[in-house]
């Protein structure tokens, strides 16, 4: 469907608004708390699932690294680097516990590469580390009281039965996995 660079450098482009405008909805939402876009207190940019929305954002982010880095003029950077701020604003609004620790192994996996890979110059590279840490430090402040307990309970459980108090199963899920990995390794 795409047959040239520039057609993919356009569907990346729409990407791009798509994700901050939907961004800066749920993140409008969840600050405004407009109960038409909020599930349980966390955004869904429209989605009606908030997992779901956060995994299209996350999805969106390393798709827009890549067009930063073909992006010459100073406005169309401005436009990717400021989606890419409301992504992330936007995935912690989401408070999906998945989302979150996605956005961090994919936030890691961009600060191990190197500079040449994604950017112009080392200090674009440095530029985007920063401007990531800062927006992810305010969203995170934000909206830390909502975060933090579901953060929490993936990694502690209770000894309650509740699937809230396990992360929603997932300790479990995470348990059944490897014991099948260790049964049956190929």
């Amino acid at each position: 469907l795409v047959d040239s660079e520039r057609e993919l450098e356009g569907v990346l482009y729409a990407f791009a608004f798509a994700a901050l405008g939907i961004g800066l909805f749920a993140i409008g939402a969840f600050f405004l708390g407009l109960s038409g876009d909020l599930v349980e207190g966390r955004s869904s940019g429209g989605t009606g699932d908030p997992n779901f929305f956060a995994a299209y954002q996350i999805v969106a982010r390393p798709l827009l690294l890549a067009l930063l880095s073909r992006a010459s003029r100073r406005w169309q950077r401005a436009l990717v680097y400021a989606a890419i701020l409301v992504i992330i604003g936007s995935v912690l609004t989401s408070v999906s516990r998945g989302g979150l620790l996605t956005l961090i192994a994919v936030t890691l996996i961009v600060c191990a590469l190197p500079a040449r890979s994604l950017f112009h110059f080392r200090r674009q590279k440095a530029a985007f580390v920063a401007l990531v840490a800062v927006g992810g430090a305010f969203s995170l402040g934000a909206a830390a009281n909502e975060i933090v307990p579901r953060v929490e309970s993936v990694f502690s459980p209770s000894s309650s039965a509740s699937a809230e108090s396990e992360g929603s199963g997932r300790l479990v899920f995470w348990s059944a996995a490897w014991m099948s990995v260790k049964e049956r390794p190929l």
